[in-house]
C-alpha cells in the first residue's frame, strides 16, 4: 500500500468545488484546506505506483478547476 500527499493548487474562487470533486474520488482518505502556495492537501492510499499515478493523472489533474499539483509519496523509513 502507498500513501500519499498531493499538494493542490485550484483556480481561483473554485476551492470548494474542487474540494467536493477530490473528495469523491477512490482512494482519498482526506481533503483539507490550507492557507499559502497550495490550495488543498490531499491524503490518498493506493495499491501501488502505479494505482497511484492513475490517481494523480487520470483522476486528480483531470479535474478543471485543478491548476497544479505535487505529490509527496510517504516513506517508509520510520
Amino acid at each position: 500500500m502507498v500513501t500519499a500527499y498531493c499538494l493542490v493548487r485550484v483556480k481561483s474562487d473554485q476551492i470548494a468545488e474542487a474540494y467536493r470533486k477530490i473528495r469523491a474520488l477512490s482512494g482519498v482518505q482526506e481533503v483539507a484546506s490550507v492557507y499559502g502556495e497550495y490550495d488543498l492537501v490531499v491524503k490518498v492510499k493506493a495499491i501501488d505506483l502505479r494505482a497511484l499515478d492513475k490517481f494523480v493523472y487520470g483522476s486528480l489533474r483531470e479535474i478543471s478547476e485543478v491548476e497544479t499539483t505535487t505529490t509527496m509519496i510517504v516513506s517508509r523509513l520510520i
